[in-house]
């Protein structure tokens, strides 16, 4: 792992920047949504509880919520998310300072891990009865 603070951040905000440069290539790309690359589905032929968030981003990005949350309804919060953290790195960046690192690295208490956990079955059994 990187040690020098300034170095992390940009790193951490170039994989970030690079995977929104990534989304908008394949949503000037991706007009269907025929094929996924998921290893589980593509094994198994049943959605993993990760499945649609690709095709979700890619509408998200686009636009188009209504059809995002159809895919999957974690792109939101997950785009928030990184979004949020790539300007807090930025902070960071710019006061020399290490508070994003230190927040995510503290643990989540087990009441919100279980919330976690029961919003993702519910949502992997979404997926199963949709056939996303």
């Amino acid at each position: 792992m990187v040690q020098n603070p300034f170095v992390r951040n940009l790193l951490s905000m170039s994989v970030i920047a690079g995977g929104y440069v990534f989304l908008y290539l394949l949503s000037l790309l991706n007009s269907d949504y025929s094929g996924t690359l998921c290893l589980v589905k593509n094994i198994t032929g049943y959605p993993c509880p990760g499945c649609g968030m690709g095709r979700a981003s890619i509408e998200l990005f686009k636009g188009n919520i209504h059809q995002s949350l159809h895919f999957h309804w974690w792109a939101i919060p997950l785009h928030t998310a990184l979004i949020t953290s790539f300007f807090w790195l930025l902070r960071d960046t710019l006061k020399n300072s290490d508070s994003f690192f230190r927040a995510i690295n503290r643990p989540l208490s087990l009441k919100i891990l279980v919330v976690i956990f029961i919003l993702v079955i519910i949502n992997w059994i979404r997926a199963l009865s949709l056939g996303i």
